[in-house]
């Protein structure tokens, strides 16, 4: 059996709350700043208008903002691992870019709406009802495709290679980036652009949502509305970003001459079979992707340094995962270092693995993990250290970044420090 070929990052590139430039973004990451606030109108209108928006100036009018952001992020990654036209082989440049299906039944959204016991719901629904009762123009389709981003950041980069746009919520992103891995572990592609794009605060997305639930309430300011872990959480805040990395092989970037970032060291994937937005108290599903992910990398639980979380400040959802951490990492000498960078970021969904990942390369580059926002009354265990509320320096070799999405869709990647740095 040909053994596979090794995949590292050679590129990085973000949209999101806490800027556009990834090296800010790590700073604020890494002080603790929060990118959430108040949402203008028309969603000031709606009960608990929080979120974490994300800016891309000088975008195509005609794009979708979750469009606009997948080119932004994608365009910053490709130039950060010096790949154009002129320098790869574009039948060897594959693409892999998960995002949010959205369905624009503004109806639908409409009745949701003036359910809301809000002012101004109902006249949102009103306008949404107006526009649903208008003939469909040219922008109704690139709403509802998700494979858009896809496709725009391909011809943008003259892609002609593999490709790939996975639908899967938080995990969108996390299953695109394994999906290029495999690409050039396989010998299908020399480089992958892979990530996600997350577009959510928008009527139709935020009041489903909203119907569900499952939101922060507005009773603490925007900033610290977002509490991971913490025994005050009242629910999850959306956020809007992208979050693109240069895949490729190792041999190949050798030969290029550029510098690997991180390595990917494996990954793994579970289902759980749950109702939708119900997870698996006992976090079984959540431990197997991981579990998977240290199997394909060849790691015992206590060879990771850092588990970047999916913890997305929803009770329910972040004691699944501490109970799988426990699972999984409950055997360790020393508690395994976790935190959740959603505390600042807000939930960006298909963003939200990506930006874990890019969290987590420079994690690796500088020694440093970031810490958990607003996490006052962390829950009671032996298996965690709970970075908060101020980063840490220490050894990072090796960093698990875990997403799990409604439905039970869990994925998780791992990735490690290159050759060069490990000998550091």
């Amino acid at each position: 059996m040909t053994p596979r070929r090794r995949v590292v990052v050679t590129g990085l590139g973000i949209v999101s709350p806490l800027g556009n430039d990834v090296n800010h973004f790590w700073q604020a990451l890494c002080a603790g700043r929060s990118g959430i606030s108040r949402l203008p109108p028309p969603m000031a209108a709606l009960p608990a208008a929080i979120g974490a928006q994300a800016i891309v100036r000088g975008a195509n009018p005609d794009d979708t903002p979750a469009i606009a952001y997948a080119r932004a992020a994608a365009r910053a990654a490709a130039r950060t691992a010096c790949i154009g036209p002129r320098t790869l082989d574009s039948r060897r440049l594959g693409i892999a870019i998960g995002a949010n299906f959205r369905g624009p039944d503004l109806p639908a959204i409409a009745r949701l709406v003036r359910r809301l016991p809000a002012d101004g719901g109902a006249d949102l629904a009103r306008a949404l009802e107006d526009i649903a009762a208008q003939p469909s123009d040219a922008r109704v389709l690139p709403d509802v495709l998700a494979h858009l981003p896809a496709c725009r950041v391909a011809s943008d980069l003259r892609a002609r290679g593999p490709w790939a746009s996975p639908v899967g919520a938080c995990a969108a992103g996390t299953i695109a980036v394994i999906r290029g891995v495999r690409c050039i572990e396989d010998g299908r592609a020399d480089v992958v652009v892979a990530g996600g794009s997350g577009a959510n605060l928008d009527p139709l997305t935020f009041t489903g949502y909203q119907a569900l639930g499952i939101l922060a309430s507005a009773t603490l300011p925007p900033e610290q509305a977002s509490r991971p872990f913490d025994r005050r959480s009242s629910g999850q805040v959306l956020g809007d970003g992208a979050a693109m990395l240069v895949l490729e092989s190792r041999d190949h970037a050798l030969r290029r001459g550029v510098r690997a970032l991180a390595e990917v060291a494996g990954w793994g994937c579970s289902t759980e079979a749950r109702p939708f937005s119900t997870p698996d108290p006992r976090g079984d599903g959540a431990a197997r992707a991981m579990r998977r992910a240290l199997d394909h990398a060849a790691l015992s639980p206590c060879g990771v340094d850092w588990v970047c979380a999916n913890a997305v400040s929803r009770p329910e959802v972040d004691g699944a995962e501490l109970a799988a951490l426990e699972a999984v990492f409950g055997g360790r000498p020393t508690p395994v270092p976790v935190s959740a960078p959603k505390s600042m970021l807000g939930n960006t969904v298909a963003a939200s693995g990506p930006l874990q990942l890019v969290a987590a390369a420079l994690a690796l580059r500088d020694q440093l993990i970031p810490p958990t926002a607003n996490l006052d009354e962390p829950p009671p265990t032996t298996a965690v250290d709970f970075a908060a509320p101020r980063a840490r320096a220490q050894r990072v070799r090796t960093v698990m970044s875990n997403t799990f999405a409604f439905g039970g869709q869990n994925a998780v990647v791992i990735l490690r420090a290159t050759d060069a740095e490990r000998a550091a």
